[in-house]
Formats: C-alpha cells, structure tokens, sequence
C-alpha cells in the first residue's frame, strides 16, 4: 500500500476569522432589512450546501449585534475591508472569547483523541445556561450552532426546550447543510434563510485568493469539482482533489475506450492496487470519495438526458468530458449507473464505519463498479 500523502498546507480559516462575505448579497439584504426594523426572529435556520458561506454570515450578524463592524455594518458585503473594523468585540469574535456569543460546534472527544462525529446533548446544554445569565455588555447574547444536522437526538431534544422558551434580545443561528436532517419542530420554530451556491466568478475570486501561489489552470479544476462551494475548493487542495480527479478521469477514460478485449480494465485495477494514485489516508479517501460520486452524478446525469431523448452526453462541458460521457452513456443505461452508485455509497459507508484500508476499499469500488457495468469477461 502506498504511503498516505501528506496534506498541502492551504488555508482554511475560520469562519469567525473571515469579516468578508462574498456572494451573498440578497441574502445580507434581507438580514439587513430585519435588523434595522427590529424584525429578527428568534431563531435563523441558515441553509445551503457546505463550505459556501453560512457560517461566515453568521458571524457576521454577530458583528453586527455585538458592535464589531463599521457604522452597524450593514451596508456591504464584499468590499476589502468587509465594513468590519478593529474593534475589541471584533477581537473577542475572532478569538472566541466574546462573552455574549457562544458558538456550538462537534467538540473533541477526549477519549477517543479525536473531533466526534455529532453534537451531543452536553453540548447543547450550554446554550440554556448561558442564556439564562445577564448579557455581559447589555446588549445581544448571541448563539452559533454549526451545524444544525450534526447534533444527535437528545442534542436535539434539549435545544428545542430552549427554542420553546424564547429569552429577549437573544439570538440562535443554526447551520444546516442539510436542513431535511434537522427535526420538523426545530424547523418550525426558526425562519429560513437559504444561501446558494457560489457563482463560478465569485469561486474563482475567493480561490485566488486562498491559493495565491496555485496555478490558475488548477483553480480552474479545482473549481470545476466544488459545486459552488469554496470550503469543498479549500478541502480539495489540501487533500488531494486535483490528483483524484486526474486518475479518476483516467480510469473512466479506460472504461469507455474499453475495446473488448478481457484484461485491459484488470491491469488498470491492479496498478491502483499496487500503488493507489488517490490519497488514501483519511481525509484524502473522503474527497476522493467525493470525486467520484460527483463523476458518476455527471454521468448519471447526462444518462438521464439521453433516455428522455436529448443528445446523449451533452448540456455538460464544464471541462471538456462531453466525449467521454457519451461514451460512459454508452457503456450502460441510467438504472445501471445507478446501481454503481448506490453500490459505491455502500461500500464508502463501510469504509467510514469501519476501520478498514482506504486504498483495498478504493480498488473494491473500482472492481464493483467494472463488475456493476459487465465490462470485464466472464471468463
């Protein structure tokens, strides 16, 4: 097995660290409109794929009800200075240690040396605590939990009691990435606020400058596989996204000119098996995991227009596949492709549960997916 590579150093800050917000100015809007009308509610339900600014937005309403952006910082979100000034309560927020803001998040298990993989109920507990005491600056107390759809059910037992007991001039944020997993009472007890993907214009922006020193054409790639989502662009460089990409391309690219001849495929699995070319530590199987699910999406995705009758592979050339797409449609219709999927998320499933070696559960997928399509012989 190949050794795991080591993660690029690329920065992923903080969302309390970052006073810009890019890319969400109808949604700042709207926020904007609720503040100076004395309209906010008392919990925001703030909602969208991961990594595209959720949180930063609700540290930047922290800035603006604790006192730590310019002139109420309502106006703006995306100039150089993000309209938030060095103030002591700015400090406090970048540092963590505002004493009106609590922010919930999945803590460090001690036990097990590691971050948990859900926000428990001791967790949530916090949050009625602190909002039972005195503001400490008369004003706002503040409360982040990201994310929403990570807490467990009691976690999530015990903030419903506290969003059935509202306190005044209090204010609970909650991140959902995937808001359907949040409790249907928790829901309705909050106002939606739901925040789009990034334009592939803003990404390419904010990339640029996160990854100053990174060739423009591997932004360009970068961006093509984040789906609007500049933390999937950030987590992508660190571990390895572009090298997944690139042997994932080259396998799909084996598959489809696959000329029937048995063997051909199988000397392909048994290089990934000798030497994984995909990161196969933690983290880096994640985002190769990723890669691959967001092929067989496109894949699916141009099979599905192809049997509803439009040019098969086509409506799809972010990065110049419309080829190799029609050719992968050509290897297996859409229930098939679905299926390799299906299959795929189980055996990454198992991956993730178990302990289990990332780059033999790599090969398996590879060898289940060419299994799934009956490309190799039977013989």
């Amino acid at each position: 097995m190949a050794a795991s590579r080591k993660p690029a150093a690329f920065p992923a800050p903080h969302p309390r660290s970052s006073p810009d917000l890019i890319g969400h100015d109808a949604a700042w809007a709207r926020v904007s409109r609720w503040i100076e009308r004395d309209q906010l509610p008392q919990a925001l339900l703030i909602c969208g794929p991961r990594g595209i600014g959720k949180a930063t937005l609700a540290y930047r309403v922290a800035r603006v009800l604790l006192g730590g952006a310019r002139g109420g910082g309502l106006a703006g979100t995306g100039s150089a200075d993000g309209g938030a000034q060095e103030t002591q309560e700015s400090r406090w927020i970048v540092s963590a240690t505002h004493p009106d803001l609590l922010s919930i998040e999945r803590a460090f298990d001690e036990t097990r040396g590691r971050i948990r993989a859900e926000i428990i109920v001791d967790d949530v507990r916090r949050i009625a605590t602190f909002l039972s005491s005195s503001p400490a600056m008369g004003g706002w107390r503040l409360v982040i939990v990201d994310s929403a759809d990570e807490m467990n059910r009691n976690a999530a037992n015990a903030l419903l009691k506290t969003l059935e007991e509202p306190s005044d001039k209090c204010l609970i944020l909650l991140i959902a990435h995937r808001p359907a997993l949040v409790s249907a009472t928790i829901r309705s007890r909050c106002r939606r606020l739901l925040l789009q993907p990034l334009s592939n214009d803003v990404l390419q922006l904010l990339a640029g400058q996160f990854l100053p020193e990174m060739a423009r054409e591997d932004i360009a790639g970068l961006c093509a596989l984040a789906d609007g989502s500049i933390g999937r662009v950030l987590q992508f460089a660190r571990h390895g996204g572009l090298a997944s990409e690139r042997a994932l391309r080259g396998f799909f690219t084996d598959v489809s000119n696959l000329p029937g001849i048995p063997g051909a495929t199988a000397n392909t699995l048994l290089a990934f098996a000798a030497d994984p070319p995909l990161p196969v530590d933690d983290e880096g199987f994640g985002v190769a995991m990723e890669v691959l699910f967001w092929w067989l999406r496109r894949i699916a995705e141009a099979a599905s227009r192809d049997e509803s009758g439009r040019e098969r592979g086509g409506g799809d050339d972010r990065v110049g596949d419309t080829a190799l797409l029609r050719a992968l449609c050509a290897r297996a219709p859409l229930d098939r492709w679905l299926q390799v999927w299906d299959k795929s998320q189980q055996l990454a499933q198992s991956a993730a549960a178990g302990n289990l070696d990332r780059a033999q559960v790599l090969t398996l997928i590879l060898l289940t997916l060419q299994r799934e399509l009956r490309i190799l012989s039977a013989g």
